[in-house]
């Protein structure tokens, strides 16, 4: 049903190059480098308050130093789902500028949790942000390449005033969280990542410790929401508070990583 994007070939090479026993800063750079887009987006994300960088990174080759090729990588991947989020392709009411807001939401809202609770999740900060960047990525292909279908499950929310995921399992038989699993594992990104994008409407069926980091998901998820002006209660994703127990932490605590992440959030 959905025309998923391929794996893009920058992003392949990253990985291959790490996974070799004599990668070198020098031969990862390169590859980034022949991609100028996600070149651009690797250097700015490098050169945000996300990394604390205390002089401007101005190369590549820099951006290996400073951060380690591991960190690296993760910045290809991140500015890979930057670049899905571009205008082409968008339509039926769907803004892509606002599902990247969402995302980034989603992704600080995560690593504050984590830094709040990192024995509970047992996932570094950088790496849940960058799980709350991908959690809506079904979304992005589905907008790509399945809009009519998107469009119906739209229009069937709204009609019922119910969240989208749900008006996808009705009309659909899937939700854009099972294509964006289907693309994280396409993209060989973990099944760790995979299971917490795809339960991330539901983590109360998974078994520890996929469902607590499904539950990190869901409640960044929820959070986002929190912040965004306009969305209506019944479109929110809504976290019970048995399972907002299950984070480890005070509701003051979260209230606190609401704020935050109101005050932190803004288009790029």
């Amino acid at each position: 049903m959905v025309d998923l994007p391929t794996i893009p070939q920058t992003m392949v090479e990253t990985r291959r190059a790490l996974a070799s026993a004599d990668v070198s800063l020098d031969h990862v750079a390169r590859i980034i480098e022949r991609d100028p887009a996600v070149a651009t987006v690797v250097l700015r994300l490098a050169n945000s308050a996300l990394y604390g960088a205390r002089s401007t990174v101005s190369s590549i080759r820099s951006a290996c130093v400073f951060l380690g090729l591991k960190r690296v990588s993760d910045l290809v991947l991140q500015a890979t789902v930057l670049e899905m989020y571009s205008p082409q392709g968008s339509g039926g009411g769907f803004d892509p500028q606002r599902l990247w807001e969402h995302s980034f939401e989603a992704a600080l809202a995560a690593r504050l949790l984590c830094v709040a609770a990192p024995e509970r999740f047992e996932l570094a900060p950088s790496d849940a942000y960058t799980w709350g960047l991908i959690h809506d990525i079904g979304k992005v292909a589905m907008l790509k390449g399945a809009q009519h279908e998107l469009e119906q499950a739209a229009r069937a929310s709204a009609e019922q005033q119910v969240p989208l995921f749900r008006a996808e399992e009705q009309h659909l038989g899937l939700t854009h969280a099972h294509v964006g699993a289907v693309l994280a594992r396409q993209w060989d990104l973990g099944t760790e990542l995979t299971l917490a994008v795809m339960y991330h409407h539901d983590p109360g069926v998974l078994p520890d410790p996929h469902r607590r980091r499904a539950l990190l998901l869901h409640a960044a998820n929820s959070i986002a929401h929190d912040t965004e002006p306009g969305v209506p209660v019944w479109a929110r994703a809504q976290t019970p508070m048995a399972q907002l127990g299950e984070l480890g932490l005070a509701a003051e605590q979260i209230d606190a990583v609401r704020a935050e992440v109101a005050a932190e959030a803004a288009p790029w």
